[in-house]
């Protein structure tokens, strides 16, 4: 379990030879993750490692890389399992290749698992994308460029969300890098990873409650109260009413008697 206080807890999934381990060791700042290409020998299960010296306040979670539709399927269960043990996400970097955009029937549905776990919460403000192999020998790249790239996923993102969430998709969150281990990052990059991940520790924990989830269930709790009341106060009016249908009862009996009694005397009277 990783939910102390202060720990920042950034999962990280995509398609598999994306550069998820790569970028997650670079988040760490020291190789750890296996970052093989090779997809029988890749991550195959989820696992998350965190930070030493200046980043031990940072934990990643490394994931299976999305390939195929049955391993995939495996694999979404898989990291569920694992953050619903874990029970600490802050935030959601989906991985995808500057040089081949592909937003995935995988990712969406990964993204829509998420959006079922956390039904209250504004999931889209907790995800972003990073684009790896994102430069080239040609130098860094230019905002136009990165735009370009970033409103290729943005109609297909905010879709799934709206789709699956009753939340609007505001601006998308996201980071350009190079993975390559040969070339390492370049200053861009390196910019916009520690911009990541400033912007990561800002997050609240997605499992923990918000000020708004909790007003709403101090409401529901008061109203079902205020019901629970009105309900006995009802409960306490009608005994009272059958309490005085029962002495009126009563009364009209003994006066119906005494009539009666009364009859009987007179037809007695009579007689005699």
């Amino acid at each position: 379990m990783h939910s102390e206080k202060g720990l920042t807890n950034i999962l990280i999934f995509g398609e598999i030879g994306n550069g998820k381990s790569t970028l997650g060791n670079q988040l760490l700042g020291y190789n750890t993750f296996n970052t093989t290409n090779d997809t029988n020998r890749g991550t195959n299960a989820t696992i998350g490692i965190r930070g030493k010296k200046e980043k031990n306040n940072l934990f990643v979670i490394d994931t299976p890389g999305f390939l195929n539709e049955e391993e995939d399927e495996k694999n979404m269960i898989q990291i569920i399992e694992y953050l619903k043990k874990n029970k600490k996400l802050n935030a959601i970097l989906v991985v995808l290749n500057y040089q081949q955009v592909r937003f995935s029937q995988s990712i969406q549905i990964m993204i829509k698992l998420l959006c079922a776990i956390f039904p209250k919460k504004n999931i889209a403000e907790h995800i972003a994308f990073i684009f790896t192999n994102a430069f080239t020998k040609r130098g860094n790249l230019s905002s136009e460029q990165k735009e370009v790239k970033i409103n290729k996923i943005l109609p297909e993102f905010r879709k799934v969300i709206e789709e699956a969430t009753t939340t609007k998709v505001g601006n998308i969150i996201s980071g350009f890098v190079d993975i390559d281990s040969d070339e390492g990052i370049n200053s861009d990059g390196e910019f916009d990873l520690e911009r990541i991940v400033e912007w990561a520790t800002s997050l609240d924990n997605l499992f923990e409650e918000s000020q708004n989830q909790k007003d709403d269930f101090q409401k529901l709790k008061d109203d079902f109260q205020k019901l629970k009341d009105e309900n006995e106060q009802f409960k306490e009016e009608i005994e009272r009413l059958k309490i005085d249908i029962i002495l009126k009862d009563k009364k009209y009996q003994k006066e119906f008697d005494d009539i009666k009694n009364e009859i009987s005397q007179l037809k007695n009277m009579k007689n005699n």
